[in-house]
C-alpha cells in the first residue's frame, strides 16, 4: 500500500476537545521525512518529539535536562519545516466534547454514539481519509492506517473491519491495514512517524479549542506555516448539529425510531472534500 496514514490522539486539560488526527502521503514521502526527522530528533537525546512537551518545557523537553526556550522554539521550527517539503497532508477531526456528552445513550442500553469519544472521532477520521484520496490514486489501492498504540484498540480493530464490510459505505475499499505502535525510538513497535502525528492531532486539538475559548487568539505561527505550504486539507470540529445528525443514523440502523431523512439531508449540505493542492 503506497498511501500511508500516522495518525495521534490529543486532548486539551479543560476537556473541551478530543481530536484524532494526522498526516496522510505517499511511502516514498514518509521515508524521506522520516529519515531527515530522525536526523534532526535523535541527536537531542529525548526519546520522542512531543509538541505539547516542547512547547511548555515538560517532561525530556525541561530546563533541567538542558533545553531553553529558544533551542525548544528552534526544534520545533526545524520540524514543522520539514513537513512542509514533503507532500504530506493533514486531516484533523476533532469531537467537542461537550455537545457530545450531551446526546442520549443511542440504546435503550445505554451504549454511547460511536463507542466513545475517542471511536467517534477514529470513524471520522477513517471516512475523511478515504475521501481525499479517491480521486488522486488508482481504483483498488487502498490506505494503511498507523496510529499511536492504545489499551482499547481491539474496539478499534473491530471498528475497521466492520467498516472495510460495510456495504453502504462507497468508500470503505481504501481502507487498508490498520497498525498500532510507539511514537519513542528504539522500542518494540516503534515507529518513528507518529511523532509527525503528534504534531497533527496537538494543531487540531489547539485550533479548534481556541474557536470555542479564545477565539480572539491569532493562530498559532507552527499552524499557519502548514496552511501556507499547503499541507493542510481539513480540521473538522464534530459539533452538536453533525453528532446530532450521526446519532440519528445510527438509531435507523438499529430500527430505532429516529429522523434519519432529515439527517442524512443535513449530512449531503456540508461541503465536500477537495483533492490536497499538491502530489
Amino acid at each position: 500500500m503506497a498511501i500511508r496514514f500516522y495518525g495521534d490522539e490529543s486532548e486539551d486539560k479543560e476537556a473541551k476537545v478530543h481530536a484524532i488526527a494526522g498526516f496522510i502521503g505517499q511511502a516514498s514521502q514518509w521515508e524521506l521525512l522520516q529519515d531527515e526527522w530522525i536526523s534532526r530528533v535523535k541527536p537531542t537525546g529525548v526519546s520522542a518529539y512531543h509538541m505539547t512537551d516542547c512547547d511548555n518545557g515538560h517532561g525530556e523537553f525541561s530546563d533541567k535536562e538542558g533545553w531553553t526556550k529558544e533551542s525548544r522554539t528552534r526544534l520545533t521550527i526545524d520540524l514543522v519545516e520539514i513537513i512542509c517539503r514533503y507532500d504530506v497532508f493533514l486531516i484533523g477531526v476533532g469531537v467537542y466534547l461537550d455537545d457530545y456528552n450531551s446526546l442520549s445513550p443511542v440504546t435503550e442500553h445505554g451504549g454511547a454514539l460511536g463507542h466513545d469519544k475517542w471511536h467517534s472521532a477514529f470513524q471520522s477520521v477513517l471516512r475523511e481519509a478515504a475521501l481525499r484520496v479517491e480521486k488522486c490514486i488508482p481504483k483498488g489501492e487502498t490506505i494503511a492506517f498507523f496510529l499511536d498504540w492504545k489499551e482499547k484498540h481491539g474496539m478499534a480493530d473491530d471498528l475497521f473491519g466492520w467498516t472495510q464490510c460495510e456495504e453502504q459505505l462507497p468508500w470503505r475499499d481504501r481502507l487498508g491495514t490498520l497498525t498500532f505502535g510507539h511514537k519513542e525510538f528504539d522500542v518494540v513497535g516503534s515507529l518513528p512517524l507518529l511523532q509527525v502525528a503528534d504534531v497533527a492531532a496537538v494543531e487540531t486539538r489547539r485550533s479548534l479549542a481556541n474557536l470555542l475559548t479564545h477565539s480572539h487568539i491569532p493562530e498559532r505561527r507552527s499552524l499557519a506555516r502548514l496552511k501556507e505550504a499547503g499541507r493542510v486539507a481539513l480540521i473538522q470540529g464534530l459539533d452538536k448539529p453533525y453528532l446530532d445528525a450521526v446519532y440519528q443514523l445510527k438509531r435507523e440502523t438499529l430500527g430505532l425510531p429516529n429522523t434519519a431523512r432529515e439527517a442524512e439531508e443535513y449530512l449531503r449540505s456540508l461541503p465536500r472534500p477537495r483533492k490536497p493542492q499538491h502530489g
